[in-house]
């Protein structure tokens, strides 16, 4: 199937119904039923949890209209099992007409061209268009125009902190510079406190953007140059790189920071071992309210853009795209795709998982504090300010880069790699055809 089959498709579907999906599309006695990858209920997973619930919440509403049939597969939560599997879906050309995952794995797959392309139902409707964030798109989308898939997610990811930790070391407030960070972690660790929560990947890929993104043209850098590779002529990445390891090196993170697992980071925090660790909003719900958390910590946390007022902005964590092959089905994933990005769902959505949105919802300022946790408000008003605002590196690079770093990062921060060595081992994996 050509991306051409799938942009007639979506015009057959568009022409129709896009401007009104109140009325119906197409003359037909039944409801339409399309299939769903990652709407499966979940108990240890909150956000498939959620889209389980988005799923149910749209069956209800479009009652008799369009229904959607869950087709699981059980490692769609572990993207070592959900990259290949979604692969070999587009390749067999058997993609379910809904499915749930990241913004970069749908940007690859979408490659296959059995992934519809949205641009042209995003402009039969501009209001919902322009509703969205300017970078909702960043991890959907590629040099040519083309959008991949719909955002659910849009979160300004700063730094927990916490207070009482920081006042055992003689600090009061979340360090404004990169200098001021050091000092603030040679004195947690005068202190008997670990300074930085870190697993190796996520949070420390967390680190690497901000520490690059706050220098100038840093954030261009992780934007728009960061697929051109050639790490390691770029005096930004050189600096950044090398920051990151020195906070290795002078003992300022936990002992097991090359897990490679999340929760090796998350417990270090939740159980007030350790001061800092980098993460979204989602943490509040998951990680600080959590049966692990050390009793007291909600009220204990702060939540601060890094040194430099900087803030790395993710979309597409979570992100909706389809397989669906006839217009009948097109039509019934929009259905979804608006209903998912609605106000409501949207709020509801953000107090299940602590995920923001993607659109602009135009919530009055008594409205965010009636929706937004207290503790995330301030970074999510500073998300369209800050100084520097910048995407995640992962969420913008194919599957080899997070590969990449995991298995060369342990190998560097030993002197087992230099830093040109390292950064051409990432450029690679990047560049690499």
């Amino acid at each position: 199937m050509s991306v051409s089959y799938l942009t007639r498709s979506v015009a057959a579907a568009t022409l129709f119904c896009l401007s009104n999906l109140s009325v119906p599309a197409f003359a037909r006695a039944e409801e339409v039923v399309i299939t769903c990858t990652g709407c499966e209920d979940s108990k240890t997973d909150i956000f498939i949890a959620e889209a389980h619930r988005m799923k149910e919440a749209f069956n209800a509403a479009f009652k008799g209209k369009y229904r959607i049939e869950e087709v699981p597969f059980a490692g769609i939560n572990d993207m070592q099992q959900a990259i290949p599997y979604f692969k070999r879906s587009a390749s067999s050309d058997s993609l379910p007409d809904l499915f749930w995952t990241s913004g970069y794995v749908i940007a690859d797959i979408a490659k296959s061209g059995r992934v519809v392309e949205w641009s042209e139902i995003l402009n039969s409707d501009p209001v919902w268009r322009e509703s969205f964030y300017p970078d909702a798109f960043l991890s959907l989308s590629d040099g040519e125009g083309h959008k991949w898939g719909i955002p659910s997610f849009r979160d300004a990811i700063g730094m927990f902190w916490n207070r009482e930790l920081f006042a055992k070391a003689g600090l009061q407030a979340y360090p404004a510079t990169w200098e001021e960070l050091l000092t603030a972690c040679a004195k947690l660790k005068e202190a008997g406190v670990t300074p930085i929560a870190m697993d190796g990947q996520w949070v420390t890929l967390l680190w690497w953007a901000n520490l690059i993104g706050t220098q100038p043209t840093g954030s261009e850098f992780l934007k728009f140059g960061i697929l051109k590779g050639d790490f390691s002529t770029n005096p930004v990445v050189i600096e950044g790189t090398e920051r990151l390891k020195k906070l290795h090196t002078d003992g300022y993170v936990n002992a097991d920071a090359f897990s490679g697992d999340f929760f090796s980071a998350d417990n270090q925090f939740v159980t007030g071992r350790a001061a800092m660790l980098a993460n979204g909003p989602w943490e509040i719900s998951s990680g600080i309210k959590g049966k692990n958390a050390v009793s007291g910590l909600y009220d204990k946390v702060g939540y601060s853009a890094f040194p430099g007022d900087g803030l790395v902005v993710v979309a597409g964590t979570g992100s909706w795209a389809s397989g669906a092959r006839t217009p009948e089905t097109v039509e019934a994933v929009t259905a979804f795709m608006k209903f998912m990005t609605s106000k409501e769902q949207q709020v509801t959505k953000y107090k299940n998982v602590g995920g923001a949105w993607a659109r602009k919802l135009d919530l009055s300022d008594s409205e965010l504090v009636q929706v937004l946790d207290p503790i995330y408000l301030p970074v999510f008003k500073q998300s369209e300010n800050a100084a520097h605002i910048y995407p995640y590196p992962q969420f913008l690079t194919p599957a080899s880069f997070p590969e990449a770093w995991t298995n060369n990062w342990p190998a560097y921060v030993q002197d087992r790699m230099t830093t040109t060595a390292f950064l051409e081992r990432l450029s690679q994996s990047i560049t690499r055809k």
